[in-house]
Parts: structure tokens; C-alpha cells; sequence
């Protein structure tokens, strides 16, 4: 069986297995793609890989960030053995064994079609592409960063809560400066020290003073007549 390994940047390398005869084989981000691969600079559905006479050809799928050889992008490559091939930020590596060198050398092999044998890495779990559980579709869509809500996220609501918090600590702070300071201003008056806010609800719930009559301007006496 030939043998994909996909490497993702800080993740374990990813081996795949799949038949000599199978005719395609999809590459993408989305679950529905035959070999899923998780990494946001891979398109949805990236590339796909074609059984052809003597050999496999891969195609770009007009991806976002292209498939590449030897770092030139590339809308086709006929694959070899060893070949390594970068989708998007992502390390494709084609793999056969001697006998299935051996089988495709009995076909008529497209001009860059050849095999160079070299021997399987040992060690990795492979996975049988026909018998793999369906993956959950990715969260992260073609341009990802865009796609998360920072307004959902637990961090804003904490953040909010602490400004909230900080600025009523303020007013408390500026209230009980206030208070101090009357207290003691008010500390020699009659009564002893006074209280801020007890005298401002006092003073907003007394009842105002009856308005007082404004004395009337006197008259100037009126001389008596005299006879």
C-alpha cells in the first residue's frame, strides 16, 4: 500500500496508508475529505491525489495558499517515491514499497512517473484511509481569524467585571476621603463630628422654612392742618 505522511507544524507526523488501485484521494480541512488535515493554512478542500497509469498525480484544488515543490507552486505534480510536498504550512510525504515499485513498473509509467525505492520509516501508528471514523468538522474556516467571536469568550466578561469592580473601589475611596475629612473639620462644632452623607440626607429630606412676610415701608406721617 502506498503510504501519505502528513506533518503538521508541532504535531507528531501522521501516516496513511491506502490501496495501489484506489483512483483519488482528497487532502482539505473539511471531515468529508478522504485524508482530513487540521491546520488553518490548508484550504477546506485543498488538493486531491489521482491514480494514473504507472504512477499517482496530485492536483491543486485552487487552494488558498497553494501546493508547492522544492518551494514553486504547482497546479500538478506527478508524485515519486520519497517526494516530499508542502500543502499550505503542511509537509506531504509519498512513500512506496519495493513491490509496489515493482507493480507499477509493469504499467506503461508516465514520463515523470518514476519510482526511486527508499525503505519505510519504522515506529509511526499508520492509519488505513478505507477504515478511518469520520472527524469532526474543523472549527477554523478559510480565514480564521476572523472567525472567532472575542466577544463570547470568558476572558471579556472577567475583564469587564474587574473594570467594573476598579471604579467602584475609586468612588468608595473618594467617598470615604470626603467623610474622614468633614469628621474632622467638624470635629470642635456643637454636637461633635458630623457625618457627610447624614447631613446631605438631612438636608435633602428637611422641609424648607415658611416664607416670611417682607416688612411694609412705613408712611410718612401726615401733618395736622392748622387754623
Amino acid at each position: 500500500m502506498p503510504r501519505i505522511i502528513i506533518s503538521i507544524p508541532d504535531k507528531k507526523p501522521q501516516p496513511y496508508r491506502l490501496p495501489i488501485n484506489r483512483q483519488l484521494t482528497r487532502f482539505g480541512r473539511a471531515s468529508e475529505n478522504d485524508i482530513t488535515i487540521d491546520c488553518p493554512s490548508v484550504s477546506v478542500h485543498h488538493a486531491e491525489m489521482e491514480r494514473v497509469k504507472g504512477g499517482f498525480r496530485l492536483r491543486d484544488l485552487d487552494s488558498t495558499n497553494g501546493t508547492k515543490l522544492d518551494g514553486e507552486r504547482k497546479k500538478t505534480i506527478d508524485l515519486r517515491e520519497g517526494q516530499e510536498i508542502m500543502l499550505g504550512d503542511v509537509f506531504m510525504e509519498f512513500q512506496l514499497s519495493e513491490e509496489e515499485r515493482e507493480t507499477l513498473a509493469e504499467e506503461t509509467p508516465n514520463k515523470n512517473s518514476a519510482s526511486v525505492s527508499e525503505t519505510f520509516d519504522e515506529g509511526l501508528p499508520e492509519i488505513d484511509i478505507n477504515e478511518k471514523k469520520p472527524r469532526p468538522k474543523p472549527v477554523l474556516a478559510e480565514n480564521p481569524e476572523n472567525e472567532v467571536d472575542s466577544s463570547s469568550q470568558p476572558g471579556v466578561l472577567a475583564s469587564f467585571l474587574l473594570t467594573l469592580l476598579f471604579f467602584v473601589l475609586v468612588i468608595a475611596a473618594f467617598v470615604g476621603g470626603m467623610e474622614i475629612h468633614h469628621r474632622q473639620k467638624t470635629a470642635k462644632a456643637p454636637g461633635g463630628p458630623h457625618s457627610l452623607i447624614g447631613e446631605m440626607i438631612e438636608h435633602r429630606f428637611q422641609a424648607p422654612p415658611p416664607p416670611t412676610a417682607e416688612p411694609q415701608p412705613s408712611k410718612p406721617p401726615v401733618p395736622e392742618p392748622t387754623h
